[in-house]
């Protein structure tokens, strides 16, 4: 369930994230609208079916949804239209919509209750974590140190 308080929450947070990280992010006009009436099935669905059918796709594809959504850019990522076409057509299957679904469950099974939800693997271990504010955590759980986010970002 989204709040208006979560709301209010997210639009700060992702400000201040647009900020550091230099991103160019425009607010969609009624976050309220987009995210609890609109919702992110359609995007979800599509990021399943590219992940069944383009695997080595998905990446860009992710980004290009999240630039659309967050920065209004189209971009291309790196399908033909033909190929871009076909994944869109695929969201209504039901294979996609099952895919989804158990991947929603194993999520939910693991813990999850939100985006970013990170799962590492540890050994014979799996930790969950929430949030993008917890890879120091994470590093010093596999042994590593982490130095912060990259100081030079490519161009999306």
């Amino acid at each position: 369930m989204v709040t208006p308080n979560k709301i209010k929450y997210m639009m700060s947070d992702l400000n201040r994230l647009r900020k550091y990280h230099k991103i160019p992010i425009k607010f969609p006009s009624d976050p309220a609208q987009t995210f609890a009436v609109k919702g992110t099935m359609q995007a979800f669905r599509l990021l399943t079916a590219t992940s069944m059918y383009e695997k080595d796709a998905l990446e860009n594809v992710s980004r290009q949804l999240w630039l659309r959504i967050w920065s209004r850019a189209m971009g291309a990522a790196g399908l033909t239209d033909g190929t871009a076409q076909n994944l869109v057509s695929k969201i209504k299957d039901q294979e996609v919509k099952d895919k989804l679904k158990e991947r929603t469950e194993t999520a939910l099974k693991h813990g999850a209750f939100g985006s970013p939800t990170i799962l590492v693997h540890d050994s014979d271990k799996k930790h969950m974590f929430f949030g993008s504010d917890r890879f120091h955590v994470i590093a010093s759980l596999i042994g590593e140190t982490y130095e912060g986010p990259l100081t030079e970002m490519s161009k999306v």
